[in-house]
């Protein structure tokens, strides 16, 4: 299980051919920073998580605003929040994703 003080996001929603993709970024327990890709795949309709790679962190972490790194010292007073991360960042989803998401895999399956 997953230790995770907070998350940020989703912060893009990319569409590919076949599943949505969400970005999410966020502080472990440790204090680490942590980006993950949300992915639901429209054939399966089913959600999965992947870790960004750390280049690809390192330019998210580039482009947050000072709003974003003045709310760090936060992160650190913040409860610890324990799951599988995919139920995490799932749940950070506003319903208009999920409605979306749900739309494009009706029609990726009608279209077979």
């Amino acid at each position: 299980m997953a230790k995770i003080k907070t998350i940020w996001g989703p912060l893009t929603t990319l569409r590919g051919a076949d599943r949505f993709a969400w970005l999410f970024s966020g502080v472990r327990e440790d204090g680490s920073r942590a980006e993950w890709r949300l992915l639901f795949f429209f054939d399966s309709r089913r959600f999965t998580t992947r870790l960004v790679k750390r280049k690809d962190a390192v330019r998210t972490l580039q482009r947050m605003t000072e709003p974003d790194l003045f709310r760090l010292p936060e992160v650190a007073r913040s409860e610890t929040t324990e799951g599988r991360v995919t139920d995490l960042l799932r749940a950070r989803l506003a319903p208009k994703h999920i409605a979306e998401a749900t739309a494009a895999a009706l029609k990726y399956g009608g279209a077979k």
